[in-house]
């Protein structure tokens, strides 16, 4: 006998990350949620708590300088999905991100920031 299971609506949450040399600023959208924090291993630790506990899709970060690799690395490391984009080309890509996240993609795989 076949069970009905509810089924779970898609995460749609979206988090941009603005990284620099001091802090990272959160943006987690529609959530709401803004938090500034150290750029450093407690901030990062801080940041994943924020990140699962709204579960959110995608975590974009702008591609400028070096300062967005750490975070990148430590994020996809952890299991979320990150991409780093080049702010040019941003608009595009978090448009492409939301119709993927609501058509309920899980799991979304993104290339590795290059050296």
């Amino acid at each position: 006998m076949a069970r009905n299971r509810p089924r779970t609506a898609p995460r749609e949450e979206i988090g941009g990350l603005d990284v620099c040399k001091a802090r990272l600023d959160v943006d987690i959208h529609p959530a709401g949620q803004r938090p500034t924090l150290a750029n450093n291993k407690d901030g990062l630790k801080l940041l994943k708590r924020a990140v699962a506990a709204d579960d959110v899709a995608l975590v974009v970060t702008e591609a400028t300088g070096t300062f967005h690799r750490h975070p990148h690395r430590s994020l996809h490391a952890s299991g979320f999905a990150v991409a780093s984009i080049i702010l040019s080309q941003g608009a595009r890509i978090v448009f492409r991100a939301k119709s993927l996240v609501r058509s309920g993609v899980r799991r979304i795989g993104w290339a590795r920031p290059k050296d």
